[in-house]
Parts: structure tokens; C-alpha cells; sequence
């Protein structure tokens, strides 16, 4: 699959340096949403099955178990989100902070 070329389409509100960078980062990431409260109740339900499922063949008690799976969905919505995403030119924000310091 070497040389294969991908193309990405960002349209939004802001300069065109900034809608650059974003699709810049979109074409590698991948997000399959745009904001984490846009992924679906079912993908999120079916993700924290298997997360709990994970914590509780770790021998965690029951309530460690729920505080554990909190902090990994929160997680796992901001991986497949757009906004959610650390941003590859700069890693230490997500792309909506990076967003929204740039007025966008």
C-alpha cells in the first residue's frame, strides 16, 4: 500500500493556516466523531462492557472497578473524537484546545 495517496475535506470557521493543520491531523488520525458527546450510547455501552470485563480479571473490587472504567471512557470518547484528539503538531492539547485558542 506504499504510495497510496488520502485525501481530507475540513470545513469549519477559522483560518485557513488553522483548517490546514486540522485536516493535516485528520488524514493520519482518523476520528470517527467530531466532539466525544457525539459518540454514540451504544459504542460507548459496548466499549464499557469490555472495560469492566478488563478491570474485574485484574481482582479489582466492584467500586474500584466503576471508578477505573469512568476514567478509561473518558479516554476512549476523546481517542475516536475529533476535539478529544492530542493534537499531532502539538501533542500536549487536544485539537479542540488548539481550536479554540485560534478562535475557531
Amino acid at each position: 500500500r506504499h504510495g497510496e495517496k488520502i485525501g481530507v475535506v475540513v470545513a469549519g470557521e477559522g483560518d485557513a493556516e488553522t483548517l490546514k493543520h486540522v485536516a493535516m491531523h485528520v488524514a493520519p488520525s482518523k476520528p470517527e466523531f467530531v466532539n466525544p458527546e457525539d459518540v454514540p450510547a451504544d459504542v460507548v455501552e459496548k466499549e464499557k462492557a469490555v472495560q469492566v470485563e478488563i478491570a474485574m480479571n485484574e481482582g479489582k473490587p466492584a467500586e474500584i472497578a466503576e471508578k477505573m472504567v469512568v476514567g478509561r471512557m473518558k479516554k476512549f470518547t476523546g481517542e475516536i473524537s475529533l476535539t478529544g484528539q492530542a493534537f499531532i503538531m502539538e501533542p500536549k492539547k487536544t485539537v479542540g484546545e488548539m481550536l479554540k485558542e485560534k478562535g475557531a
